[in-house]
C-alpha cells in the first residue's frame, strides 16, 4: 500500500527545504537582485516642432538626391509622406513591378543614414553610390538555376 502524500496543513510547512539539505543551499540558488536602475545625469533632449520640420526636410532632400540616381537607373521612384508624415521614398523595379522596397532617411549618432523600411540602416547618406547597388540588388529577380 502507498502511503498518502500528506498535504501541508501551514504554508511554513510547504517552503521548507527536503531533509538532507540545508536552507543555505536555497539561498545559493537564488536569482541575485537587479542592478539599481542607472541614473540619468541630463534628461533626454526633446524635440521641438521645429527641429522635426528641419529633419523632415532634410530627410526629403536626401531622398530626393537618391531617387534621381534610381530613375537614372531605370527605376520608378515616388517620394511622398508616410500616414503618419514621415518622408519616404517608394522604388519600384521596371522589370518586375511586384518588387518594390520603401526607403528612408534619418539620422542616427550625429550622421544621416537611408533605411529600409524594417529599420535596418542601407549606407550613409553621403555614400550614394552603395546606396543605389544596394537597393538595385534588392530589386533585381534572381534568376533561376537552368533557365
Amino acid at each position: 500500500m502507498i502511503p498518502a502524500q500528506r498535504s501541508a496543513p501551514y504554508a511554513h510547512d510547504a517552503v521548507r527545504p527536503p531533509a538532507g539539505r540545508s536552507p543555505d543551499d536555497d539561498r545559493r540558488h537564488r536569482r541575485p537582485p537587479a542592478p539599481p536602475a542607472k541614473a540619468t545625469t541630463r534628461p533626454e533632449p526633446t524635440m521641438t516642432t521645429a527641429d522635426k520640420v528641419d529633419d523632415s526636410t532634410t530627410a526629403t532632400a536626401h531622398l530626393r538626391e537618391l531617387g534621381d540616381l534610381l530613375l537614372a537607373r531605370g527605376l520608378h521612384v515616388r517620394v511622398g509622406p508616410t500616414p503618419s508624415g514621415l518622408p519616404q521614398l517608394i522604388v519600384i523595379s521596371t522589370m518586375v513591378p511586384t518588387l518594390s522596397e520603401v526607403i528612408f532617411a534619418a539620422p542616427r549618432k550625429d550622421r544621416w543614414w537611408f533605411w529600409w523600411s524594417w529599420a535596418e540602416r542601407i549606407a550613409p547618406v553621403d555614400d550614394l553610390s552603395t546606396t543605389v547597388t544596394r537597393i538595385c540588388q534588392a530589386l533585381t529577380p534572381a534568376s533561376r538555376p537552368g533557365g
